[in-house]
Parts: C-alpha cells; structure tokens; sequence
C-alpha cells in the first residue's frame, strides 16, 4: 500500500498528532527565537516545513468527533500564533542586522575618508612626527 492509502487510512489520533508534531516544531523554533539562535532555527525550520508539506497532504479522517475537531482548531491557532511571534522576533532581527551593516558602512566610509588616503590630512600629521 502506497503513502496515500496509507494517508487515507489514518486515524483521527494519528491525524492529530500530525498537527501535535507541528506545534512541537513551532514552539521549538519560538524558543530558538527567542534566544536569538538563529542558525538553528533556520535548520528547525527545515523540519517544519516538511510537517507542514505532510499535513497539507492529509484529509480529516472519517470519524473525527466534534471534540477532535475542537482540539485541531486549538492547535491550528496555538500553531499561527507562535508563527506570528516567530516572525515579529525575525522582523526585529533582521532591523538590527541593517542597523549593524548601516554603522558597519559608516566605519569604512570614515576609514576611507581619513585612513585610506595617502594625501589625507589624517596621514601628512602623523607622519611629520
């Protein structure tokens, strides 16, 4: 039996545990975040997207009771709320790597403009000592 049979076959418990393993996934790479790990959390996100690739495959199984559903709705947001906490600590991340590279910038234009320039007031003072 082939992978979608067997995604046809799957039972309300393993459905949601597709959905449990995702919010294990997310919550790991919101701690990542958070201590601003960010090379291993661009590895985890790895995984996360083939969880994510996996339950865009699945169909909700024959059988899923009203709670079932209930509890996939809680993960679903437990699972887009932690996205968006990823995504602002990114956002800030990525602010203060473009303020890192604008002084970084800066330094080498101020390097250039006194230190780079063999005719440069800078070099004619310290070399007459």
């Amino acid at each position: 039996m082939g992978v979608a049979g067997d995604i046809d076959s799957m039972s309300p418990q393993h459905f949601l545990a597709s959905y449990e393993t995702l919010l294990g996934l997310s919550s790991r790479m919101l701690g990542l975040a958070y201590e601003g790990e960010w090379e291993a959390l661009i590895e985890e996100e790895g995984n996360y997207l083939m969880a994510m690739d996996h339950l865009a495959r699945l169909d909700t199984p024959p059988g899923i009771t009203p709670a079932q559903q209930e509890y996939q709705l809680s993960l679903m947001e437990q699972i887009l709320e932690q996205s968006v906490e990823i995504q602002r600590h990114l956002l800030t991340r990525r602010e203060e790597l473009g303020r890192m590279i604008a002084m970084s910038e800066r330094k080498r234009d101020v390097d250039r403009a006194y230190l780079g320039q063999g005719d440069g007031v800078f070099n004619k003072t310290h070399s007459d000592r």
